[in-house]
């Protein structure tokens, strides 16, 4: 069941009744195939089948599928009580499309006992969700951190068995104790020193090689815990094999992964399709699957690639219509406006990288974001140039700023909000910054602006973008002073601040104490330092890329002010527990509570390098002497996990030892002469034997006193 003879299909949905398929109208794929399919470019759901006329039985089996690159939905299915029938080797579920964040959905199915999903190693994008499933065993221990590698990765399952009556609770927790007897309990995975579980005799395999030391996506392992192939992602069927992988990590052709395709080859470029190599005669032969923002259409060659669009700069070529050609002026790549009402719905702006949104965009992310997923919305809302309608961003709770649309320059308002309205901004709990229109300036085509209830958001930042798009038609109703930022200190200054000291595990910085003069020094609290990792000093980083509300990207440490500001004293902090040999960039913003009067301040981000420290000790050491060599000994060993610095060279030290059978090697770091040795007797001395008395009637016993 690896790459090799990969039968494709597209997204099946299985609903009212077990035998009842949808598939997308344009496909049609016959039922031997969707039976045989390996690799399912799309989504799978079993949904609404709630009638009593059907048992477990009745379901097909998908005994070949293997990967699912969108989503897998279970949702109201009776009769159902496991999926390890249904899908007895399913082993990747990419996540392309999702689901509210969630790639893999298991709801309210009063018949489920077991997940049963027993091959299952890797959901590339996209969360779990598993709830109300009354009878569900076993769910509790299935660690899927160590299954989820995107940045979408919630989790939300059901820790108590059943959602209803603690009657009803306890009933089912005695029908399943979570009990599991698998046959390689030394490979299961456990969790709270539990073994996870996905039935009464299969568990989670543990894999050494699921994540790189570096902690990128490792390569996943064999059915026996052997490292697969650096080209595999999520497993293997045999070891160090690239032909042999469940899945690549980048392109695959004739079963086998690699870098890239062959000279002469294409790749396959398509937010659902798997990346293969393909010939121009098969590129011309696929259709584009229907995303919720096209419509299926043939396939283009591209340079090295096989695509469903033209490139930036490229537009489609008239005379042959399955290619591209260099685009004479400014050609942008042009995308169908609409609502982003979950993360998934970011994926289509991320693949496409949209220049000019074709109507309005709506933003309305409820649901909280991490660092991770604020990173790829500013990937995918950071090259969009024009709107050509309305702009409207309400009720997202993640964003502190809107800097994401990093080369927004005009929107135009050929639609507008409400009959009146180009950028419409409200009820955004924790907004504090709107564009960053010093480096970008906005113009704003036709209509005018809606400002209301960001708590957070001063009211001289909104006046700045109205004063700055020149618009004069803004009246209260539009632009509220009282509704936004209620909750915020907007009088904000500027201090200095100064790295006094660094080393290899931390640094010292100091700054010239606030003034508290004209404002309550009562309620100043003290000084935050924000600092994370970078890559280097960059002058173009800003405090607000890519943070959210509900995971910040930087670290902080809080310094209560212990005097009184007007003092006039340095102030200083001192940040520990950092890496080595890396580079930091560091603020410091002041801390107070809110009241009439109130002055914040902030500095501008500095960067440094902690110094270099003591590297970790090699790893997997291995000695091996040669037949043919005698007086030589060949050593082998991978770098330092932690390098803490760069590594110029290994010393190697060794010592000769007698041929005393007795001697045994101790601390090989220690070079002191003989420090490294110690003696043992013999084992057979340690005990000393009486004469032989049988104490006991029973045949093969004897009187423990015996020993001494």
């Amino acid at each position: 069941l690896s790459a090799h003879d990969d039968v494709y299909c597209r997204s099946l949905d299985i609903r009212n009744s077990p035998n009842m398929a949808f598939q997308d109208k344009e496909t049609n794929e016959k039922w031997s195939t969707l039976a045989n399919c390996t690799v399912m470019e799309g989504d799978f759901s079993v949904s609404m089948i709630t009638s009593s006329n059907f048992t477990h039985e009745n379901f097909p089996i998908f005994k070949r599928l293997r990967v699912i690159t969108g989503h897998l939905l279970i949702f109201q299915v009776s009769a159902l009580r496991s999926l390890k029938r249904l899908f007895p080797n399913l082993r990747i579920i990419g996540g392309q499309e999702l689901i509210m964040n969630y790639a893999l959905v298991i709801y309210q199915n009063t018949h489920l006992v077991e997940i049963g999903l027993p091959k299952l190693t890797t959901i590339i994008n996209g969360g779990v969700r598993i709830m109300d499933n009354t009878q569900l065993c076993y769910s509790r221990y299935i660690d899927w951190s160590q299954i989820l590698i995107g940045p979408a990765n919630d989790i939300l399952t059901d820790q108590n068995k059943g959602s209803d009556s603690e009657e009803k609770k306890n009933f089912f927790s005695d029908l399943c104790s979570d009990d599991c007897v698998p046959q390689n309990e030394h490979r299961c995975h456990k969790r709270d020193h539990m073994l996870s579980c996905w039935d009464a005799e299969t568990c989670q395999l543990e894999c050494k090689y699921a994540w790189n030391d570096d902690k990128t996506v490792g390569p996943g392992c064999d059915d026996d815990g052997e490292r697969c192939h650096d080209q595999c992602l999520g497993g293997c069927s045999a070891p160090d094999d690239p032909s042999a992988c469940h899945f690549c990590k980048n392109v695959v052709y004739q079963g086998i992964c690699m870098d890239k395709c062959p000279i002469g080859l294409y790749e396959i470029h398509h937010i659902y399709l798997v990346r293969r190599c393909v010939t121009i005669e098969e590129c011309g032969n696929i259709s584009a699957p229907v995303t919720m923002e096209s419509t299926k259409k043939r396939m283009l060659i591209v340079e090295n690639m096989c695509r469903v669009d033209c490139p930036f700069g490229q537009e489609i070529d008239p005379t042959t219509s399955s290619g591209c050609i260099k685009c004479e002026g400014y050609c942008p790549v042009k995308c169908k406006g609409g609502t982003i009402d979950s993360f998934a719905r970011i994926n289509d702006y991320l693949f496409k990288k949209c220049n000019v949104i074709e109507g309005y965009l709506e933003i309305e992310l409820r649901k909280g974001l991490d660092a991770a997923g604020m990173e790829k919305i500013g990937e995918a809302l950071g090259y969009i140039e024009v709107i050509e309608g309305y702009l409207l961003i309400d009720f997202s709770i993640s964003f502190i700023s809107l800097h994401m649309f990093k080369r927004l320059r005009l929107i135009k308002g050929s639609i507008l909000y409400r009959d009146r309205y180009a950028l419409a901004i409200f009820e955004n709990a924790n907004l504090r910054q709107i564009f960053d229109i010093e480096k970008r300036p906005l113009v704003i085509g036709n209509g005018t602006v809606l400002f209301q209830n960001n708590r957070m958001l001063c009211y001289n930042r909104i006046k700045a973008l109205i004063d700055h798009t020149g618009l004069t038609d803004v009246k209260e109703n539009d632009v509220s002073y009282y509704s936004n930022g209620d909750r915020a200190v907007c009088d904000e200054t500027t201090f200095e601040v100064q790295t006094e000291d660094v080393h290899s595990f931390g640094f010292m910085i100091s700054w010239v104490a606030f003034n508290t003069t004209d404002m309550d020094h009562r309620k100043f609290l003290g000084y935050q330092v924000f600092y994370k990792k970078v890559d280097g000093p960059d002058p173009s980083l800003s405090i607000d890329d890519d943070r959210s509300a509900c995971s910040d990207s930087w670290q902080m440490h809080f310094e209560p002010e212990k005097g009184n500001g007007n003092e006039g004293l340095n102030r200083g902090a001192g940040i520990f527990a950092v890496e080595s040999n890396t580079w930091y960039a560091y603020y410091v913003q002041t801390k107070l509570i809110n009241h009439p009067g109130a002055r914040n301040a902030i500095s501008k981000i500095h960067f440094l390098k902690t110094l270099f420290s003591t590297p970790d000790p090699p790893k997997d050491v291995v000695g091996k002497s040669l037949i043919m060599k005698p007086d030589q000994i060949d050593l082998a060993w991978e770098p330092p996990e932690r390098p803490n610095g760069d590594i110029t060279h290994y010393i190697v030290k060794w010592q000769v030892l007698g041929d005393d059978p007795s001697t045994v090697s101790g601390n090989v770091c220690d070079d002191k002469t003989g420090a490294g040795l110690r003696h043992h007797k013999d084992i057979s001395d340690r005990f000393t034997h009486a004469p032989a008395q049988q104490s006991c009637s029973k045949a093969g016993c004897c009187d423990c006193r015996l020993l001494k």
